[in-house]
């Protein structure tokens, strides 16, 4: 523990003072530097992360931009498109799935929809824009829901509202 404490030289401390090399208490001042130190690399971390959703971001909206806001309902399930590279990251922490980490985001011929019901997350679901047809849908850590019958259904049967998108350029769509 006292190794691991001694590493005040990431803080600017001065190594050489008895102050800082023997603490009165090195548990508590090491677990204190420990907490610290977890700050700033998790604050680095998501300044990196930020900026890797924005770059992606655009390249995205590039490709995608025409199916955003594609909305289907039964009135009980609702299934949208998911419009950000942040939502990728939300649905994929949210369901513990890999949808942000293997970037989804990314495939072009893919579009990911999440499927909810009382505006919990129940499946992602992956449209082919070559095929039109589904590709997955998963629930939580990839296993499916007692409604994923339902929402591949659902997909299925407003498959037109995708394909219609997938033809025409925004300009001439009207709004879904």
């Amino acid at each position: 523990m006292w190794l691991d404490y001694v590493h005040l030289h990431f803080f600017g401390k001065d190594t050489r003072s008895s102050f800082y090399v023997c603490p009165e208490n090195l548990k508590k001042a090491h677990d204190r530097y420990v907490s610290k130190k977890q700050e700033i690399q998790r604050r680095a971390e998501l300044a990196a992360l930020r900026s890797q959703i924005e770059a992606n971001q655009k390249e995205y909206e590039k490709k995608k931009k025409r199916f955003f806001g594609i909305l289907i309902s039964d009135g009980d399930i609702t299934i949208s498109s998911l419009d950000s590279v942040e939502e990728f990251m939300i649905e994929g922490d949210a369901l513990g799935h890999c949808l942000f980490t293997n970037e989804y985001f990314k495939k072009d011929d893919s579009l990911i929809l999440s499927a909810k019901k009382d505006n919990q997350r129940l499946e992602t679901v992956e449209v082919s824009l070559k095929s039109m047809e589904v590709l997955q849908s998963r629930g939580a850590h990839n296993k499916n829901t007692r409604y994923h019958d339902k929402i591949v259904s659902l997909v299925k049967d407003n498959m037109s509202a995708i394909s219609d998108r997938a033809r025409k350029p925004k300009k001439e769509r009207a709004v879904a």
